[in-house]
């Protein structure tokens, strides 16, 4: 993110939140967000500094005394325009149900702290990598159909790829609900699409 939306969400969560400048730890780079302890393993490379959800999570619910966890996405990021990415990393199985929870969850915390002015702002991208989904899961089937039809379906018009998976654990009924796009991506989507726009902002 740039260094003004930075201080723009530093001037207005701290006074919220916390006591201690640090205590939470709320901006990470988008590398970091994306660790997997399970796979040990990063999902991007880019340093791009995002809003640590988690952490956000946490000190929303230690401020409002909630004696259960809600869920969160992975990141947070903020353009200058007022767009926001809300980021999951996905390695290894994707459960549905709980990825739809988790963008619910997070609007709605969101929402609460007044962080955004219209749904039409916030887009929520599902990060996943296709070699890492177990072979005998059942999304995998499902998973190589899907990339199989966009391989067909993006040779037509000026070859511009359609990265944005919506069909996928019906993602795309979010829309109707709470977000202007949702949708799954690839690890190497990604990294050669998304990442390339915080790159473009961030210059």
């Amino acid at each position: 993110m740039k260094d003004k939306v930075l201080k723009e969400i530093h001037d207005y969560l701290l006074p919220i939140f916390f006591t201690k400048e640090s205590e939470y730890n709320l901006i990470k780079t988008l590398k970091e967000s994306s660790y997997s302890e399970a796979n040990n393993q990063y999902m991007t490379e880019s340093n791009s500094l995002v809003i640590k959800c988690e952490n956000l999570r946490d000190a929303y619910c230690s401020y409002n005394k909630y004696s259960q966890q809600v869920k969160s996405v992975d990141a947070v990021y903020k353009f200058e325009n007022k767009k926001i990415y809300l980021i999951e990393f996905k390695s290894g199985a994707v459960k549905g149900k709980n990825i739809l929870k988790k963008g619910e969850s997070v609007f709605k915390i969101l929402k609460d702290l007044n962080f955004f002015d219209d749904k039409k702002d916030l887009s929520y991208i599902v990060v996943y990598n296709p070699t890492d989904i177990p072979k005998e899961s059942s999304e995998l089937e499902d998973i190589t159909d899907i990339m199989l039809d966009f391989s067909i379906d993006t040779k037509c018009i000026n070859e511009i790829k359609d990265y944005k998976n919506k069909e996928l654990h019906n993602i795309s009924s979010l829309e109707e609900k709470i977000f202007n796009e949702a949708y799954f991506c690839t690890k190497d989507d990604f990294n050669n699409y998304i990442v390339k726009e915080f790159e473009q902002e961030e210059l």
